[in-house]
């Protein structure tokens, strides 16, 4: 396999998660052996921000990626939308500090990147074998490891002690199926998280569009004309069946499960290629995702002989 960037320059706009900011997008191809990066256009003389481990930001509510004083944020469904369709080389050009959110998952970024094209590029591309188990085990109890493996797969569990979401597992045998069973999953969140960030006029970019918002405790009336009146709706109810907020339906019943699979697989993309190697994960974030990257990015860099090419 050769690598890959686009054919041509694609734009488009959206709206920051957190920030509630439009923001104007545009991907660029980019030649072989460039990697993925970032630019800020509305900072003067910004430089090129690798999207690689030893570059992570912010983790607090999303990956952030940072250079000489610019970052962008949100960027996780970017890069699994990178590692969904193997391009090599891209440039992201932005205006803003945050990603757009758009359908809160990759499917639309896909869209967006096939309407560019792919194209072959002649340099082979290289990918990482891991040849050892590697473990991360975070404060809060959420754990990530890795193991050898003759391909690419994930496995991961969430358990937020709550009834609504319960325990839920999601399972990716290989980067092919990814497009069909993660690609389209979008993020979730616990009202009683957001509620706080609502009441202050925060995440002015979240909408029942790009998100599922699990209610686990029961809702006021008063508090529900507040929440219709924020996601600008006449009014919302609480699916029974589902416990999430009314106007969303899920697309499988692990949806959740399935939408950490499409962060992991999206922060994994800051190792700097491909990797195979089986990726096990309990409860993961953002913060324990960028971490055991740059633990398997410093391993790469230990055991050079272990990258290849197809």
């Amino acid at each position: 396999m050769n690598q890959k960037s686009i054919q041509r320059s694609i734009e488009f706009q959206g709206t920051g998660l957190h920030t509630g900011r439009l923001v104007h997008v545009r991907l660029l191809p980019a030649d072989a052996d460039t990697g993925i990066r970032f630019i800020r256009t509305d900072l003067p003389q910004s430089k090129p921000i690798p999207a690689l481990a030893p570059n992570v930001g912010d983790t607090s509510r999303s990956t952030s990626v940072q250079c000489d004083g610019a970052a962008v944020g949100t960027i996780e469904h970017l890069m699994a939308a990178i590692a969904i369709l193997g391009i090599s080389n891209l440039t992201i050009e932005t205006d803003g500090a945050e990603f757009p959110i758009l359908d809160g998952c990759s499917q639309q970024l896909i869209g967006y990147l096939r309407q560019a094209g792919i194209r072959e590029q002649e340099a082979t591309a290289p990918y990482f074998i891991l040849d050892r188990h590697l473990r991360l085990e975070m404060p809060n109890g959420s754990w990530i490891e890795a193991f050898s493996s003759d391909h690419f797969e994930m496995e991961l569990t969430v358990d937020y002690h709550t009834k609504v979401l319960g325990r839920q597992t999601a399972r990716l045998q290989n980067l092919e199926e990814a497009e069909t069973a993660i690609a389209g999953c979008r993020t979730f969140c616990f009202l009683h998280e957001i509620w706080p960030l609502i009441q202050n006029n925060l995440i002015n970019g979240g909408s029942l569009d790009n998100a599922m918002v699990y209610v686990a405790q029961p809702l006021h009336e008063d508090e529900k004309q507040k929440i219709a009146e924020f996601f600008h709706l006449e009014n919302i109810e609480v699916d029974e069946s589902t416990g999430i907020l009314s106007n969303t339906r899920l697309q499988f019943d692990n949806e959740a499960a399935r939408h950490k699979l499409l962060d992991v697989l999206g922060d994994m993309q800051l190792i700097g290629m491909p990797l195979q190697a089986k990726i096990r994960a309990y409860c993961p974030g953002h913060a324990a995702n960028t971490r055991f990257a740059q633990l398997i990015y410093n391993h790469l860099q230990a055991e050079p002989a272990h990258i290849h090419t197809f």
